[in-house]
């Protein structure tokens, strides 16, 4: 139940009965899983560190400037990007709290019309459940993770524009390797989606100059055009591509702040491998592409449920948005030791160092 696509495996009758569930007994299924979030140590601690160092390095990279954006439009995003307030299932709301939108539902098996019975019982449980929305508490604890986007592992805060909550499945998943010192080494694999998040978000309704619109519109061509190519080169369909801008705007940004963050976390913390030597830097690098890498998998009790989606174009492939990015990155190539003839051509989102404002966009 921790996994956002677990509807996908149900038919909509079970879920319902999983509803029900939650509606039937106190807390239910979701109590068990803030009481777990909640015995995670420090758990409050880890997530605020992370986001801050995600805000501050998306912050720094902005104010070094981009490609495509202005310093008036810049300055902007930042300011944006500042006032966001993340939130997530922080597991330590007082039981008094919660029973206010989680109260026990008592039920009878008077009637005969079982099938009617159920269905009044459930259309009743789920109209409670969306007027608890209201008041104060942890948003995100009344949030239902089996609807809306199951395959976002974030969602916008529905009381505010400001706001922006990380899913109860990533945070859990997040605690299963948080439970003792944080690993700095799956910074990567645990900070990517609040990267994306924030970066999508801080570009939220923005009031652009003709010149930022110009140059971000040259950008995204030249995204696309290369995601084509690679998706030919691979024999997918290229037909829904230009639904994925977004997602792969978002991909190709996460990386350079994630990166900046990592290093800010990893600060003085010695890494060392089984046979207990030192981790030399292209190793410590191999050791945050690899994590990052591991947020593209697909787990396999999903992989029917993913080939289902490719089947009907609502997906891009993991190895498209992974191998396209990380082929811009000079750190990875050189962790690898990637020859010359795997240098894609780029199409830059933040300025390179000694880069004049505006770079150069490769879409020929």
């Amino acid at each position: 139940m921790g996994f956002p696509s677990f509807q996908h495996r149900v038919n909509p009758r079970v879920q319902g009965c999983f509803h029900l569930v939650n509606r039937l007994y106190p807390h239910g299924v979701r109590w068990i899983l803030r009481d777990i979030l909640a015995k995670t140590p420090d758990l409050d601690r880890q997530w605020a560190v992370t986001t801050k160092n995600m805000v501050s390095s998306l912050a720094h990279t902005f104010r070094e400037g981009t490609v495509w954006m202005q310093s008036l439009d810049v300055a902007d995003a930042v300011q944006r990007l500042k006032t966001l307030q993340v939130g997530y299932l922080a597991g330590h709301e007082r039981e008094e709290q919660l029973d206010q939108y989680y109260a026990p539902t008592n039920v009878t098996y008077g009637p005969k019309d079982l099938v009617r019975y159920y269905g009044e019982l459930l259309a009743s449980s789920l109209h409670g459940y969306w007027r608890s929305s209201k008041g104060d508490g942890n948003y995100d604890a009344r949030q239902d993770t089996r609807s809306g986007d199951l395959d976002a592992a974030w969602t916008r805060a529905a009381e505010s524009t400001t706001g922006l909550y990380l899913t109860s499945s990533g945070v859990s998943s997040a605690a299963l390797v948080t439970r003792a010192a944080y690993p700095s080494t799956l910074f990567p694999l645990l900070a990517a989606d609040v990267t994306r998040a924030l970066f999508t978000c801080s570009l939220d309704d923005p009031k652009w100059s003709s010149w930022t619109r110009d140059r971000f519109g040259e950008l995204q061509y030249c995204l696309l055009k290369r995601y084509k190519n690679e998706l030919r080169r691979v024999r997918v369909s290229t037909r829904n591509a230009r639904y994925f801008l977004a997602e792969i705007l978002s991909d190709n940004a996460a990386v350079k702040p994630l990166m900046a963050a990592y290093q800010r976390f990893s600060h003085g913390t010695t890494h060392f491998g089984p046979d207990g030597r030192r981790f030399s830097n292209r190793m410590v690098w191999r050791l945050f592409f690899v994590n990052y890498a591991a947020g593209f998998c697909i787990p396999r009790i999903e992989a029917a449920q993913f080939d289902e989606r490719m089947r009907h174009r609502l997906s891009l492939p993991p190895n498209v948005r992974l191998n396209l990015v990380l082929m811009d990155v000079n750190e990875f190539r050189e962790a690898f030791k990637c020859t010359r003839e795997y240098a894609s051509p780029q199409c830059p989102v933040w300025k390179r160092k000694a880069d004049g404002h505006g770079g150069h966009f490769d879409v020929a």
